[in-house]
């Protein structure tokens, strides 16, 4: 790992070198202290495996602060967490992908009248039904003889699913973008082919597809599953069901790391023009979360999404509020946030703005503080190839042995090098 100053012995886990890794640092031996405002990491794991995840550490005797818990949101997909600790206190969320992706993306109620008429309300005419709008990954077939061929091509062992939709049908429209992701992630096993029911309707009368959304699946030019409805997690769980030779992704990723904070206003000065972070999403809460993000706090709290870029890409920085509380009491857990880039560019930045930031190991690195004491550690760009700017989140342990038993051993993170050791 980049170097730091300090000489404890520290190593880097993670599900994978290019992802934001954990720096794991042995102190003296003492328990660790997270205090008041200790954050939480949360990994995103593939649909359906946090009940396995949870089973698998309770069955090793590791504690389960969260079982398995859907938190439903209103226009969004229903999310699926878990809440563990690890043997130093540690909060991990395992969250399951896709629906969290989904809720990522906010959507901000703005009545569009000029749409709206578009499509005939409020007295505007009615518009011509539009075609469904399929995405790229999916071949678009209007005849019957031209899915027969496609049928037919596919031979015996590649699977093809054909996706009847309807541009009337919002339900279509809602599944569209993940059958595209599904066509694209499944590429070298199976076709993905699209319907539209109103513009070809002889391919409808022959495969007697009166409602929609409907996904049959072929092999070898025969039928061999059908599906009526809009749940994305059994749609693919069909598509791999009848896939050959393809192997289930186990893949997880670092998605971010939360902090309390007492402050969002100055928070945001210093992530916007020292880290040149920007808002992802903010929302608002009357009472505590269900799953403790804002910690054990009943009133009315904020959480904003704060990083580079989506979140299902970049790794991010979840701020929680609590209203009436500015500050909490630090313990010594979170040694620093480490991300690369110009270190001469960052501490001007810094400076510039009024912020502590001292370079260490001969030039090597600079540590900058931000409000409420968290300290962000700069290293210089690693690897090329790398897309990730933020590199780990370090953290305090009392014996490095047994958390990597836990994070490597149980978890299934891998054991990446030596870290920075570069706070103290």
């Amino acid at each position: 790992g980049p170097r730091g100053a300090g000489g404890r012995r520290s190593r880097l886990v993670g599900f994978a070198g290019e992802q934001v890794m954990l720096e794991l640092v042995e102190k003296d031996g003492a328990a660790v202290d997270h205090a008041e405002r200790s954050g939480r990491i949360a990994f995103a794991c593939p649909t359906g495996s946090v009940p396995g995840i949870h089973q698998m550490v309770k069955d090793a005797g590791h504690t389960i602060m969260t079982p398995p818990l859907t938190l439903p949101t209103e226009g969004k997909a229903d999310v699926v967490v878990t809440i563990l600790a690890d043997p130093d206190g540690y909060e991990i969320c395992f969250v399951e992908d896709e629906a969290f992706y989904d809720l990522a993306t906010p959507t901000y109620d703005v009545i569009d009248f000029k749409e709206r008429a578009s499509r005939g309300g409020d007295g505007a005419p009615p518009p011509k039904a539009e075609k469904l709008q399929h995405a790229a990954e999916l071949k678009e077939v209007e005849e019957v003889e031209e899915l027969e061929e496609i049928l037919r091509a596919a031979g015996p062992d590649r699977l093809v699913v054909v996706d009847f939709g309807a541009g009337w049908c919002k339900n279509c429209k809602k599944i569209a973008p993940a059958v595209g992701k599904m066509a694209a992630k499944y590429a070298d096993h199976a076709d993905f082919v699209a319907v539209d029911i109103s513009e070809a309707e002889d391919l409808a009368i022959e495969y007697e597809v009166s409602s929609v959304p409907r996904l049959l699946y072929f092999k070898n030019g025969a039928k061999v599953d059908d599906y009526l409805g809009s749940t994305v997690g059994e749609i693919r769980a069909k598509v791999e069901r009848h896939l050959t030779g393809y192997e289930p992704s186990d893949a997880k990723r670092a998605l971010h790391w939360v902090l309390k904070i007492g402050n969002l206003k100055k928070s945001m000065h210093f992530y916007e023009n020292v880290l040149g972070l920007q808002v992802l999403r903010h929302e608002e809460f009357k009472s505590g979360c269900e799953a403790t993000c804002n910690g054990p706090y009943a009133g009315a709290w904020s959480k904003t999404m704060i990083g580079r870029g989506p979140e299902e890409q970049h790794f991010a920085l979840e701020l929680t509020y609590n209203y009436g509380i500015d500050a909490y009491r630090a313990g010594d857990d979170l040694q620093y946030l480490c991300l690369s880039g110009d270190l001469a560019e960052y501490e001007a930045k810094a400076r510039r703005f009024g912020y502590p930031a001292e370079f260490g190991g001969k030039g090597e690195t600079l540590l900058i503080e931000g409000p409420d004491g968290y300290r962000y550690l700069v290293v210089p760009p690693g690897a090329e190839g790398r897309e990730e700017a933020w590199v780990c989140v370090g953290l305090k342990v009392a014996d490095l042995d047994s958390s990597l038993r836990y994070w490597c051993g149980l978890l299934g993170l891998k054991d990446l090098g030596e870290g920075p050791r570069g706070a103290g």
